[in-house]
């Protein structure tokens, strides 16, 4: 179904997950699938809030991986990308990058 929408599997799956919304014209193919209708359609297009799926520990052993790569890593790597992201959004903008 990526390849038809132009999309990776996973981004699919986001989607088909409340997790990223598609286009009308997106939504249309899986809502052809047999057993799936409008409703579907329009539950493609609804505007994800992500992350709002479960607050719990995974007990399912990979994504009880990538829970704990988030919990141990998560705070350096935000810290870390985050001074990126400040300079990039800063030059972006035409402002001075020097000194940061």
């Amino acid at each position: 179904m990526g390849d038809h929408l132009g999309h990776p599997a996973v981004w699919v799956a986001l989607a088909c997950l409340g997790q990223n919304t598609m286009s009308k014209q997106e939504a249309k193919l899986p809502a052809d699938l047999p057993g799936l209708g409008p409703d579907v359609v329009a539950a493609l297009q609804v505007f994800p809030t992500k992350g709002t799926g479960h607050h719990y520990v995974p007990t399912d052993p990979l994504l009880y991986r990538f829970f704990e790569i988030c919990y141990v890593y998560g705070p350096t790597i935000k810290e870390t990308v985050g001074g990126i992201l400040v300079i990039d959004h800063c030059a972006l903008l035409g402002g001075s990058t020097s000194g940061v």
